[in-house]
């Protein structure tokens, strides 16, 4: 008798995207030199893979097709994280951050010209004797503000709080396996 085995693979890239963003954030950490433009990168990253996991989390859910046509990345992904936490409160940390890297990725994928002020306040002495170029200016973009190390490590924080708030024990995978490889077999003709 001959026996036909037929495969089946999950395949979950977003875990993939999460070690990249990962691997991102760690060389910003130990290059300073270009550590901004690693940072930018790496939370780039961490919402596409925000944006897979939610997928994941709409899959295990009873009404999955409903989720996933809700059109507007934003929307979809609050009202998956919502079904799987009914507590999800998005105006608070960590849901809050979530909000925050979705902001941030649209501003890199739209961007838009930024105009940014700083005032100081100086002495009449020294406003008549300080040439401008002397004065020390930190004219910062927003960009550059979400990607300190600091709010780096938060979002980063908070990703993992609300992977904690929405998987369930119950359902039959991990949230960041990388896949999974279903084989079954039957006896050929039936």
């Amino acid at each position: 008798m001959k026996v036909i085995s037929t495969a089946h693979r999950v395949v979950k890239p977003h875990a993939t995207i999460g070690n990249i963003s990962f691997i991102l954030e760690r060389h910003a950490q130990e290059n300073e030199h270009g550590s901004t433009l690693f940072r930018i990168a790496g939370l780039v990253m961490e919402a596409f893979f925000i944006e897979g996991y939610s997928t994941v989390v709409a899959i295990n859910l009873p009404n999955t097709d409903e989720l996933l046509n809700i059109s507007g990345t934003k929307d979809r992904i609050k009202t998956i994280f919502k079904s799987a936490d009914p507590s999800a409160d998005f105006g608070k940390r960590p849901y809050q951050s979530i909000i925050n890297l979705f902001k941030f990725r649209d501003s890199m994928a739209h961007p838009s010209k930024e105009m940014f002020n700083e005032e100081k306040e100086l002495s009449l002495e020294d406003a008549r004797n300080i040439s401008i170029k002397d004065v020390r200016w930190n004219l910062t973009t927003d960009t550059e503000k979400f990607c300190t190390l600091d709010n780096s490590l938060l979002i980063r924080e908070d990703v993992m709080k609300v992977i904690e708030r929405t998987w369930h024990n119950e359902w039959k995978s991990y949230p960041l396996d990388s896949g999974m490889l279903f084989v079954s077999h039957k006896p050929k003709g039936e």
